[in-house]
C-alpha cells in the first residue's frame, strides 16, 4: 500500500487548497499523484501541472528528474471533494516534508458546471504568494498527516505525453465602464494569469466569457459562464488561477488603477499534424480549420466536450478520436478514454455517459 499525505490542518470538507514543501538531494527521481491537481515547482521554477484524470484502478503518476544540486520542492494540490491529498516520493531517498492548508481561498465559492471545477475566490492579504520560494520561511508549518492509502499496483505510469504549455496573449484590450476586457480571438483553455495595481481593498471579478453575444451562458441569461474573484486590502497583485479555464473574453470587473501583465498558460496534447484536407469550396476549407483548432482544444488528458463548460469526456469522444487518429495519428490519448469510460462508467452492464472522473451525471 501507498499512503497519501494530506495537508495539516485541512478539514474534511472539500474545495481545499494545501501547500506542501521539501528538499530532495540533487539527482533525485520524483513521482507525483493527487487526488484531483498539482501544481509542481522545483527551486522556484515552475515544473510540471497534473495529474491526468483517472479513477480506480488506473492511477497514473508523473515521474521527472531534479537537475537542482539542491533540489527545493513545492507543491500546490486542490482537493475538490476531499482534503488536498498528495503521494510525492523519490524511490529510494527518504526526506521530511512540511504543509499548510491555504487560508487564501474561500472554500464556499460556488461550484460551476460539469467538471470545470470551482469558481476560485482568492483573498491577496494571506501572504501566500511566495509559498514556492525556496527563501519561503515554513519553519511553523507541521507536517502532513496520514491520507488514504492506495494499493501499489493501481499507480500506473502516465500513459500520454506530457502537455505542451504555451503562452497566448491578448489581441486586443479595451477598458470601458468600469472594466477591462481582454479579446483574445478565439477561444483559449488554459490558466490565466494577470497582475497590477487595485483599490485597496477592492474586489476584482474576473468573468470567463465565450461570446458577447450567443453562447451557452447567453442562452442562461448571463455573459459569463463563471468567474473568479480577488479580493484584500493589498493594492499590488499577482494572479494565476489553478484550474484551467475556457473562454475567448477576460472581463476584469472593478476598481484596478493599473493592468501591468494579462496572459493565459495553454496547456494541450502534443499535437502534430500528419493529415490535411483541402478541395475547391473555400466555405468547405473554412469549417475544416474551425473543426481542425476545435479538436486541438478539446484535447486535454481527455477528449473533452468542451473546454469553457463541461470538461468532461462525452461518449462524442467516439468521433473525436477518429479525427485525431486521422489529422494527428493520435492512439494513445483514444486507448486512454476507452479504459477511462471502461472503469468509470459501467452500470448494470451500461455505458454511461460523461466518463469524468469517477463519476456520472
Amino acid at each position: 500500500m501507498k499512503w497519501m499525505m494530506k495537508a495539516a490542518d485541512s478539514p474534511e470538507s472539500g474545495n481545499r487548497y494545501g501547500y506542501f514543501r521539501t528538499v530532495f538531494p540533487a539527482g533525485s527521481e520524483l513521482v507525483i499523484y493527487a487526488t484531483d491537481f498539482y501544481e509542481l515547482w522545483n527551486n522556484g521554477q515552475f515544473l510540471a501541472y497534473g495529474p491526468v484524470k483517472s479513477g480506480e484502478p488506473l492511477l497514473y503518476f508523473d515521474r521527472f528528474r531534479l537537475s537542482g544540486s539542491e533540489n527545493h520542492v513545492a507543491v500546490k494540490v486542490h482537493g475538490r471533494k476531499r482534503p488536498p491529498e498528495l503521494w510525492c516520493e523519490c524511490p529510494g531517498t527518504s526526506v521530511s516534508w512540511r504543509s499548510k492548508c491555504s487560508t487564501a481561498y474561500d472554500a464556499e465559492s460556488p461550484y460551476t458546471v460539469g467538471d470545470a471545477g470551482f469558481t476560485e475566490y482568492y483573498n491577496l492579504d494571506c501572504g501566500e504568494e511566495n509559498w514556492r520560494s525556496p527563501e519561503f520561511d515554513d519553519g511553523d508549518w507541521p507536517s502532513p498527516v496520514a491520507g488514504r492509502a492506495i494499493r501499489e499496483d493501481h499507480l500506473l505510469p502516465r500513459p500520454i505525453p506530457y502537455q505542451e504549455e504555451r503562452e497566448r496573449s491578448p489581441l486586443r484590450i479595451v477598458r470601458k465602464d468600469g472594466e477591462i476586457l481582454a479579446d483574445f480571438g478565439e477561444m483559449v483553455y488554459g490558466r490565466l494569469e494577470l497582475s497590477g495595481v487595485k483599490h485597496p481593498g477592492a474586489e476584482l471579478r474576473i468573468d470567463y466569457i465565450e461570446d458577447l453575444v450567443h453562447g451557452w451562458a447567453q442562452a442562461e441569461n448571463r455573459r459569463a459562464m463563471y468567474c473568479d474573484k480577488l479580493s484584500g486590502q493589498a493594492s499590488t497583485f499577482h494572479w494565476k488561477s489553478f484550474c484551467k479555464r475556457g473562454f475567448r473574453y477576460a472581463a476584469i470587473v472593478g476598481d484596478i488603477e493599473e493592468l501591468s501583465a494579462l496572459t493565459v498558460r495553454e496547456y494541450g496534447y502534443p499535437v502534430r499534424k500528419t493529415g490535411s484536407f483541402r478541395s475547391s469550396d473555400s466555405r468547405l476549407n473554412r469549417l475544416w480549420d474551425i473543426s481542425e483548432r476545435t479538436l486541438r482544444l478539446c484535447m486535454d488528458d481527455i477528449f473533452n466536450d468542451c473546454p469553457h463548460r463541461d470538461q468532461a469526456q462525452w461518449m462524442d469522444a467516439f468521433v473525436s478520436s477518429k479525427a485525431a487518429l486521422s489529422v494527428f495519428g493520435v492512439t494513445d490519448l483514444t486507448r486512454k478514454s476507452i479504459l477511462q469510460h471502461a472503469i468509470c462508467s459501467f452500470s448494470d452492464v451500461k455505458l454511461l455517459s460523461p466518463s469524468i472522473c469517477v463519476w456520472t451525471f
